[in-house]
């Protein structure tokens, strides 16, 4: 009983020494390293802070302005992904710290359109948290694009009006405006040409009214252009649900496109079928549709022996899915476009990398195999 008791006074005496040797939040140390740290952006001053026990709040502050001073691995290059996780170890600490919200918005990757919306969400949040604050609006209005004319307008008159004297927000305004009055005066007039004659214009006010994102009038012009033109993809139609912020209706619209392009593939498919935008796929997340958009227009200059064309698609197809075959095929057209031999040898070493047999399906690329390095 004895023994018990005095291990137990023993564990008490221990844990009030480790109790005695840890700082308590906000000692006059810490205050001074974070003072340091936020006026002066010094990163040992940061560190310093955090190791020596802050309150939560100002333990997010100080974590938001070592981002903010572009420290932790050049964290001031949007995508770093140090940089996100320091902000949201900020956010953790305090979900009302706004500035890290707006700077977790330039590190969160790239800009396709799943990150866009993320941003955007983000973006809202900061202006709940500080409706006073001009940059999230201005953010928010070049995420929004200048193609998107209202929403961008609406969020560029909110920035210009809780920063009035800045320059730079009252020129992009003022160039957003014009651009919508022209875009408008020149719809009208294609409208006005297209009634007089469908065949000829009615895809044209389409084009306009895509650029103001008047997205009935573009399903209804691209439909009088169709009559004439039935085999025409609707590309102009899935283009502007994809700019104009209709993004599952441009997926869904894209892949059929896509699968009629490749059943006519031996039914009159031209080039000019295939002029959809590499960028719109990748930034709806279509990647699988991206690469075998990449592969028809390679069979498709195969077929006009336009070979270097034809090198160009595989190459970009084999960024996402690369292989044996489609690395096969690239070094083929290479040869046949005249590119020289170490860079078709290098399209070769890649091909045999991925399945050593290769060669004995393609023997015509033996020759171009590098020798084994001499032991």
């Amino acid at each position: 009983m004895r023994i018990t008791k005095i291990l137990f006074c023993a564990v008490l005496a221990l844990f009030a020494k480790t109790a005695a040797t840890v700082a308590a939040p906000d000692s006059p140390a810490a205050l001074a390293a974070a003072k340091a740290c936020r006026e002066q952006l010094d990163l040992p001053a940061c560190k310093r802070a955090i190791r020596l026990g802050l309150s939560p709040k100002l333990a997010s502050e100080v974590y938001t302005y070592w981002v903010d001073g572009g420290y932790d691995n050049a964290v001031n290059v949007p995508g770093n992904a140090d940089a996100a996780a320091t902000l949201r170890k900020a956010i953790k600490l305090d979900p009302q710290n706004a500035l890290a919200v707006f700077l977790l918005t330039t590190n969160i990757g790239g800009m396709n359109s799943v990150q866009i919306e993320q941003q955007k969400k983000l973006l809202r949040r900061v202006i709940e948290l500080r409706p006073d604050w001009d940059a999230p609006h201005a953010r928010l209005a070049s995420l929004v694009g200048a193609s998107r004319y209202e929403e961008a307008i609406h969020e560029w008159q909110l920035a210009l009006a809780l920063a009035p004297d800045d320059t730079f927000y009252r020129a992009t305004l003022e160039s957003l405006e014009k651009g919508r009055k022209e875009g408008l005066e020149k719809l009208t007039e294609m409208e006005a040409k297209a009634k007089e004659n469908p065949k000829d214009w009615a895809i044209q006010a389409a084009y306009y009214a895509k650029f103001v994102c008047n997205v009935q009038k573009v399903e209804s012009y691209f439909a009088q252009f169709q009559k004439y033109f039935p085999v025409s993809p609707p590309i102009i139609v899935a283009d502007t649900y994809a700019i104009c912020g209709q993004e599952d209706k441009a997926r869904k619209l894209y892949r059929e496109i896509l699968t009629r392009s490749e059943m006519r593939l031996d039914a009159g498919l031209t080039y000019n079928d295939l002029q959809l935008s590499d960028d719109l796929l990748r930034n709806l997340g279509l990647v699988p549709e991206l690469t075998g958009l990449r592969l028809l227009r390679a069979s498709l200059s195969e077929r006009e022996k336009n070979w270097y064309i034809a090198a160009v698609e595989l190459e970009r197809a084999s960024w996402d899915a690369p292989g044996a075959e489609l690395y096969a095929r690239l070094a083929v057209d290479k040869i046949n476009a005249g590119h020289p031999a170490g860079d078709i040898q290098n399209v070769v070493e890649k091909a045999v990398k991925f399945d050593p047999a290769v060669l004995e399906r393609h023997p015509e690329l033996k020759v171009y195999q590098r020798p084994a390095p001499k032991q």
